[in-house]
């Protein structure tokens, strides 16, 4: 025992825990019997295994006894170390079905090759699913026979799992912005899940209600609804025996918790990929990413682990993952959800806000009704001149009134589907001509021209007279208050079934894109020059409601400056129209013809004297200096500026003020501009709502203008309420009236802004917070604004960060590269996207740069999250090539070996039995030592080859050792020694010169032999009829030390040998010595860190080797021992 225990030792050295193993077994108690007696091939077989850093297993002979190294014990796992020395049946008998097949293969002399190969070993007490990337090749014994198999095997499970998991969770993402209700997106969620029954053998969702109390199953996948395992309702108060699942626990841990005994809970329970029940789940929170841990979760998670996997960190880690997918679902279907809500209660509050204006309105004219009629009398009862004037006035305006209230009413009716109408035949034509008479005069006074064209229309026409008069009042009343010179045309027309009437004006136009908002109830068209601004914004909209009760269309169509054209279309007859509409009899119905002399509440206040005979005073279109007479000779009086459209309202303002103060007024802001220009008055009372300039616009020239910047300026308004108010003091105002307003008031607020002279407020903008960080840089760039959010990010608080520069609050390397950024997105006005890495957090942040007039807007992201799993997936995807181009570098190694070590040996141990055969047979000693000598030949052949094959096994175990500078000259001097005495007995020289490249950097074991294996290869390469000089000289470029070796010797046939020259035993005369393996091993010496090899030769003149080394990088480790000589 002790005899083979030394012999073990001698045959096998190194390869770890498992040399040991190996060398410590009682090989002779196993079929394969002592080691003494092992053919060759197998002791060479495994010390190559051994040395190998691979994972690598041998099967050996008829019973495919098991050998494995180090790296090939870890996939063993529980199988080791009992299966060394043992037969592959039993221990691999649970995947026996799928090796035996390839066994059989190699064992006919084929390699196979597997990538990623799922394989179902139990090697920890359970079925497992893992997968492999794996090789197996045969090996040749002494006669050229398949005795054994080489496994190498590097196992990918975890990539292959990663990936898998991956694309899950990818799909999951997919679903993240389309659901709509939380509901939709549990299922959505459970499908996603559905895509991978390997990890998700099963899934449930629980929606919680919103006090925590109740869970409902809203999302399933692997199992069947309302089962035992599967309760659709669970009541997370008290202690539900009817569910499985600890819901509350998980809810008010706010962590996940792992079930462990669920054969307990459920017995038997079979889902997903696999066959075997199922033993584990998960119960786990989905909460709002970034909520507190002891918040109520949105729902929980029920998922079964696979019962051939472990819960290792990774698939915790995937589970977690999933949670946070399906929380930010759940949350964007709540968002979702919770805009729909908004989006009712708004429609709700519409409703509510159509209502009030109908009914307001309604309550509106009875007072008004109760105002006009005294206000009548009143005028025909002989009063004063002066009273009778303002009472004239004062019935004006409240006929307007009047008239918005009803057009306010009728819209709110027709919008609410509560205005009724009364179907009547009429005479079409005749109605539409009396109608329009009404605005003949105004037209003409505003110097129009009004065209009527009345073609008979033979058809029948049901009408609602009233509704009839509010389309035409409207039509014509928007025509005149937008034309100013040139015609508006009125004409009807019947086309087959159809009526025609068209509205047409030479007036300013509309611009293309308010087209389509004309119809829009409250619209009106910011900038347009209109005869006054006064309106409500429904009158269009009204006609269009109108239009529609009648069965019909309005069309319009307009060009800017040219003009604006109406066509309204009517269906003839009476089959379209309700039958419950339509009037009782044709006799009622022509007593009830609308009369000129009496219109309906469409337009009434159309009539005379209410505001359908406009005044074109020299106030409607130029400005107008008006002085009250007691102020006429006062100069010394402040000069105010009165801006407003309406004349009555100039009327009444300069009667008011000019009692105290010289009074100026202007009809619009055009106008009024100029006369600030020209009469620097000392304060400025202007309407906001009017055309041409409004009082805004006005405004912000006057703020603009260094000349007036500080004219003190009051806006009067019937926009009333806080809203409208800060608006006019945003926009520079220094004081806001609201109509309508007592005397006194308006006077006590023009002598308090009299009296402060310079009174200039802004107000602050207020944001709302946004999900992401927003922060506004002024030019210069300095923080202007910045939201919590980006507070949050920058760790800063507002009063650290407003107003200070960019540069002090961020890192400088992140300041130079957003300022550069910053420069080319103002420069070609586009967005720019930048990420930076906050080292001393881990974080990493993205910033969107947008240019902005005044300065530079910028969102900030938090987006660790991301990049974390980018990096991850990348390494993994690194990684696995690596291995895999390992593998099969190795692969291909070990076939070459294997095949040459079955030709090189073969041929000298033949030769060896045909030797001893012939001492044996040899009786004269003089033959016998001839034979010996003979027979010692062989053997030294024999050692050269072995010693070359175990060269490049020793040359792949190595990884790259450590490197230091290396002198090339000190370096030169001890191989001079060592090839002194053969270089002295032929007369050859060994010179150098390192001036250019004096060291490198480099790992000095391969630098030895790449040196000692090209100096011998020349030596082997002589001339036979000269003495070999061999010359060796360095040059550097950058990290390349060229090394050119030059001999004199006979030189090589690059044509004929130069594919061969790097290869393994390649030998190019049969007169030089040695193995052929000392380039091939320098090829790869080189080539390991980068390098490269090329070479000149030309026949019977020598050989130049030019040898590219890369420098390696320098590393703290050395070598901790003389290096190993790999020179062959």
């Amino acid at each position: 025992m002790e005899s083979e225990s030394k012999s073990t030792k001698t045959y096998f050295r190194g390869g770890g825990e498992m040399g040991d193993l190996i060398r410590q077994l009682a090989w002779e108690k196993t079929p394969l019997g002592p080691v003494a007696e092992w053919p060759q091939s197998l002791r060479t077989a495994v010390n190559i295994m051994l040395s190998s850093k691979i994972p690598m297993m041998i099967h050996w002979g008829p019973e495919l006894i098991h050998f494995y190294n180090d790296g090939y014990a870890t996939i063993m796992q529980t199988k080791h170390p009992g299966a060394l020395g043992e037969p592959a049946y039993p221990w691999w008998s649970e995947m026996w079905d799928f090796l035996t097949p390839i066994f059989d293969q190699v064992k006919a002399g084929e390699t196979t090759y597997f990538k990623d190969q799922l394989v179902l070993p139990n090697r920890s007490g359970f079925i497992e699913e893992a997968y492999f990337t794996f090789s197996h090749s045969p090996i040749y014994n002494e006669e050229g026979d398949v005795a054994g198999i080489y496994a190498t095997a590097i196992e990918t499970t975890s990539d292959v799992v990663s990936r898998r998991r991956l694309a899950m969770l990818s799909h999951l993402s997919s679903y993240s912005t389309q659901m709509r209700e939380p509901a939709a997106a549990c299922q959505a969620v459970s499908d996603s899940l559905a895509t991978n029954p390997e990890d998700v053998p099963f899934a449930l969702v629980y929606l919680l209600d919103e006090t925590g109390e109740k869970a409902t199953l809203a999302g399933i996948t692997g199992i069947t609804a309302g089962k035992k395992e599967s309760p659709e309702v669970v009541d997370l108060q008290e202690d539900d025996a009817a569910c499985p699942w600890p819901l509350a626990q998980a809810t008010k841990a706010g962590a996940p918790v792992l079930v462990t005994d669920l054969q307990e809970r459920l017995g038997t329970l079979t889902a997903g990929a696999w066959p075997e029940p199922l033993k584990q789940a998960m119960v786990l929170p989905i909460t709002k990413v970034g909520q507190n841990a002891t918040s109520l979760p949105y729902a929980i998670l029920v998922a079964g682990i696979s019962p051939r996997r472990q819960v290792d960190e990774a698939y915790s880690s995937f589970y977690t993952l999933v949670a946070n997918h399906i929380g930010r679902t759940i949350a964007n279907a709540k968002a979702y959800e919770e805009e729909r809500r908004r989006t009712e209660a708004l429609a709700a509050l519409d409703k509510a806000k159509t209502d009030f204006f109908q009914n307001i309105s309604h309550e509106f004219r009875t007072p008004l009704t109760l105002m006009l009629g005294p206000l009548g009398d009143l005028i025909e009862s002989g009063l004063p001149q002066e009273a009778q004037e303002q009472l004239v006035m004062v019935e004006r305006n409240g006929k307007r009134l009047l008239k918005l209230v009803n057009n306010l009413l009728s819209y709110a009716q027709a919008e609410a589907g509560r205005l009724k109408a009364q179907f009547q035949p009429v005479e079409i034509a005749q109605v539409t001509r009396d109608l329009s008479s009404y605005f003949r005069s105004a037209i003409e006074s505003a110097g129009l021209v009004f065209h009527v064209n009345l073609t008979p229309v033979t058809a029948p026409v049901y009408l609602d007279a009233d509704m009839w008069e509010g389309i035409i009042f409207n039509l014509l009343s928007n025509a005149l208050k937008f034309t100013f010179k040139g015609q508006i045309s009125l004409t009807l027309q019947q086309q087959n079934e159809q009526v025609i009437l068209t509205v047409a004006d030479t007036g300013v136009g509309v611009p293309a894109e308010e087209v389509p908002r004309l119809f829009s109830r409250f619209h009106r068209i910011a900038g347009t020059h209109g005869r006054s601004h006064e309106g409500s914004g429904i009158g269009l909209a009204l006609v269009q409601e109108l239009v529609k009760l009648h069965g019909g269309t309005v069309r319009v169509a307009s060009a800017l400056g040219e003009g604006t054209t109406f066509t309204v279309t009517i269906p003839t007859g009476k089959s379209h129209l309700p039958a419950a509409l339509l009037a009782p009899s044709t006799a009622a119905a022509a007593d009830s013809q609308p009369q000129p002399q009496a219109p309906g509440n469409y337009g009434s206040s159309f009539g005379a004297g209410a505001g359908l005979t406009y005044q074109y005073s020299a106030a409607s279109d130029t400005a107008n200096v008006r002085y009250a007479p007691e102020a006429e000779d006062a100069p010394e009086h402040p000069l105010i500026l009165v801006v407003d459209d309406n004349e009555d309202m100039l009327h009444y303002l300069k009667r008011v003020l000019g009692q105290d103060y010289r009074v100026q007024t202007a009809a619009n802001g055009a106008a009024a501009w100029k006369l600030i220009l020209q009469s620097h008055p000392a304060l400025v009372i202007s309407d906001v709502m009017m055309p041409e300039v409004d009082g805004f616009e006005l405004l912000e020239q006057i703020r603009s203008d260094e000349r007036t910047r500080l004219q003190p300026v009051m806006l009067l308004s019937a926009r009333a309420g806080e809203e409208a108010r800060a608006e006019g003091m945003e926009h520079g105002a220094d004081d806001y009236l609201v109509k309508p307003f007592k005397t006194r008031e308006l006077k006590a607020r023009v002598k308090a802004n009299l009296e402060l002279a310079q009174l200039r407020s802004k107000l602050t903008a207020v944001v709302t917070s946004m999900a992401e960080g927003f922060a506004v840089l002024d030019h210069h760039l300095r923080f202007t604004f910045t939201n919590a959010r980006v507070l949050r990010l920058l760790g800063k608080e507002g009063a650290h960060v407003n107003g200070q520069l960019l540069e002090n609050v961020v890192p400088t390397s992140v300041f130079k590269a957003l300022k550069a950024r910053i420069a080319l997105s103002q420069k070609d006005e586009l967005t720019r996207t930048f990420e930076f890495l906050e080292k001393g957090r881990n974080r990493w942040l993205e910033v969107r740069i947008h240019p902005l007039a005044e300065g530079t807007a910028f969102l900030l992201t938090d987006i660790t999250f991301r990049k974390k799993a980018k990096s991850s997936l990348e390494h993994t995807l690194e990684e696995t090539a690596s291995r895999n181009t390992a593998l099969m570098k190795v692969n291909e190694t070990l076939d070459n070996f294997v095949n040459i070590a079955a030709h090189d040996l073969k041929s000298p141990i033949n030769n060896l039995k045909s030797l001893l055969e012939l001492h044996q047979r040899e009786s004269d000693p003089a033959m016998q030592r001839a034979s010996i000598s003979r027979i010692e030949t062989s053997v030294k052949k024999l050692d050269l080859t072995v010693t070359g094959l175990l060269s490049i096994v020793q040359f792949q175990a190595k990884g790259d050792r450590g490197t230091h500078e290396i002198k090339f000259e000190e370096l030169f001097r001890e191989l001079q020694e060592e090839f002194a005495e053969e270089l002295q007995a032929q007369n050859g020289q060994l010179a150098a010169d390192f001036y250019e490249a004096e060291s490198i950097v480099y790992i000095e074991a391969y630098l030895v032999s790449i040196i000692r294996n090209v100096v011998q290869n020349a030596l082997k390469y002589k001339s036979p009829t000269r003495p070999p000089i061999i010359h060796l000289h360095t040059e550097r470029d950058h990290d390349t030390v060229l090394l050119r070796v030059s001999d004199n010797g006979i030189g090589i046939d690059l044509e004929r040998y130069g594919h061969h020259l790097f290869k393994p035993f390649k030998r190019f005369t049969k007169a030089a010595e040695g193995n052929g393996l000392g380039l091939y091993l320098v090829k790869n010496m080189v080539e390991r860190n980068g390098g490269s090899l090329e070479v000149e030769s030309r026949l019977a003149q020598g050989t130049t080797l030019k040898i590219y080394l890369k420098e390696y990088a320098r590393t703290a480790v050395q070598p901790t021992s003389a290096p190993e000589d790999l020179a062959l």
